[in-house]
């Protein structure tokens, strides 16, 4: 870690605690406002028409995660997402006057937060604010991913002013800020400014066809994918895929070029859905989601009477013929 710069950065580029306070009593608002998850599938749909220009090729555009596992729930607040913001505004009061992670981050560049974070001492490091920012999540299954095509995904973001915080931490953080200001002010779609972070992926398309059999077959545990992730450069990692299944994976695509791709992914889920009871079923996948890679959705799933309430139905559709 490259301390030697970090003070002579710090005198150019001081980040006061109150900007990340003032970002988590944001956040929180944000997201208990009333017309969040609809604006958030506005974003996620824009976000979605510009890849495709870029990613013509792609059999599949989807998103994941947030809002879709409340876009059909009566009360879409989380109370997940107040307890965790909470609790990263703990360790933010922590802090001293200013938080030398951004200078630390812009320095040192990292190829990956989670890892060069991890062993700090201080009370709130970079990934924690990265973990408080929302993003808009979009996966792109494609055959094959190159060099060319990154680039072409990286120069469409950077063209629409989308801020990667690996890259424009505090830059990212104060865009995404002023969007939500917007929100919570109403204002019109075509008066809104700044911008949610993306977060995009790339996918293969015998990655997801492999993982979808997988689920059919009932073995949860055994569908995990390798994505390649947009951070500060290109990643891969390998994910539990079958953890959004009834979470987010209910919602359409935004873009289908493979209509037996999307069909074959419906059977599957089907297949998985109508191989025990309901309730059966039901536990089968909460208990999944209870022991998954940190236990997240589970967190967020049981958190809400409603959220719990929707997954019952998402399966009990995918069981009627």
């Amino acid at each position: 870690m490259n301390f030697s710069f970090i003070t002579e950065y710090l005198l150019h580029t001081e980040h006061p605690k109150q900007l990340i306070l003032d970002h988590l009593d944001l956040v929180v608002r944000f997201f208990e406002h009333s017309q969040t998850p609809q604006v958030y599938l506005v974003e996620a749909e824009r976000l979605a028409r510009l890849i495709k220009t870029c990613v013509p090729e792609a059999r599949l555009i989807m998103g994941s995660g947030y809002p879709y596992y409340v876009l059909d729930v009566e009360d879409p607040t989380i109370p997940e997402y107040r307890r965790f913001f909470s609790e990263i505004k703990r360790k933010a009061e922590l802090l001293g006057d200013y938080f030398a992670c951004p200078s630390c981050v812009t320095v040192n560049s990292p190829l990956s937060l989670r890892s060069f974070c991890s062993p700090c001492k201080t009370p709130l490091n970079a990934m924690d604010v990265l973990r408080s920012r929302p993003d808009i999540d979009l996966i792109m299954v494609v055959d094959q991913y190159d060099e060319t095509t990154q680039q072409k995904v990286e120069n469409v973001l950077r063209d629409n002013r989308y801020y990667l915080p690996d890259r424009d931490f505090i830059i990212s953080l104060k865009e995404t800020d002023e969007f939500m200001r917007s929100v919570l002010k109403d204002d019109p779609e075509d008066q809104r400014k700044g911008s949610l972070h993306p977060d995009v992926y790339f996918l293969r398309t015998d990655d997801y066809r492999r993982a979808y059999q997988t689920i059919g077959d009932g073995d949860l545990e055994r569908a995990k994918v390798q994505y390649l992730a947009l951070r500060r450069k290109w990643t891969v990692y390998r994910d539990d895929f079958a953890e959004d299944l009834f979470m987010s994976r209910h919602y359409p695509p935004f873009t289908i070029r493979d209509e037996e791709l999307y069909s074959f992914a419906q059977q599957q889920t089907a297949k998985f859905a109508q191989s025990r009871t309901l309730e059966e079923v039901y536990n089968r996948f909460m208990n999944f989601l209870k022991h998954g890679t940190d236990g997240k959705n589970y967190r967020i799933a049981t958190s809400s009477p409603y959220i719990m309430a929707a997954i019952r139905k998402r399966i009990e559709a995918y069981r009627s013929p």
